[in-house]
């Protein structure tokens, strides 16, 4: 997305969910399968610093809907509403147990409406996020780890150095 459409797309009325949804997504770069299952358990904090979400060892969500293995810190920016149990999304889950469809089904009409463009769809705060994120100048494989394009955290342990401070700092930054 141009900043123009993000304009565009943060001035409409969204619902609440959607609103959250869509600030999530291009504030983390989360897949919309992760955030349609995403429990209030996943997220985190780290210690008084900051928030974060957790995709380490979780039986309820599929390989095919989460890709990332590891956390993934929340700006300071974003505003959750008051935290409850369970799921964050209300997305209705289909036979496969993804919530992908009902959610796209939220929000992908109205984008398509607001920007007329069929090239760009929720799947473009994806990479709207990766742009924004590279232009920070932060490497390759630090950018690669916070997408979810690498192994991610291993029980705790940093990454190739890539703490979850340095994600942090660098999604920050950005």
């Amino acid at each position: 997305f141009t900043d123009e459409d993000l304009d565009k797309i943060f001035a409409y009325n969204w619902n609440p969910q959607e609103r959250l949804l869509i600030s999530m997504a291009l504030s983390t770069g989360m897949r919309m399968g992760e955030m349609a299952l995403l429990t209030w358990e996943r997220i985190k904090g780290h210690g008084n610093h900051f928030n974060f979400v957790t995709l380490l060892d979780d039986p309820e969500l599929f390989d095919a809907a989460v890709k990332n293995e590891g956390s993934i810190p929340l700006t300071e920016s974003l505003q959750l509403p008051p935290r409850r149990e369970g799921r964050v999304f209300d997305y209705s889950i289909d036979g496969y147990g993804l919530a992908s469809t009902s959610a796209g089904r939220a929000v992908n009409p109205i984008l398509n409406d607001l920007l007329a463009d069929d090239r760009k769809s929720f799947h473009s705060f994806r990479s709207t996020f990766k742009i924004k994120l590279d232009e920070t100048g932060i490497t390759d494989p630090l950018s690669d780890l916070i997408m979810g394009h690498g192994k991610g955290d291993n029980s705790g342990k940093s990454y190739r150095g890539m703490t979850p401070e340095k994600r942090y700092e660098s999604i920050q930054k950005m």
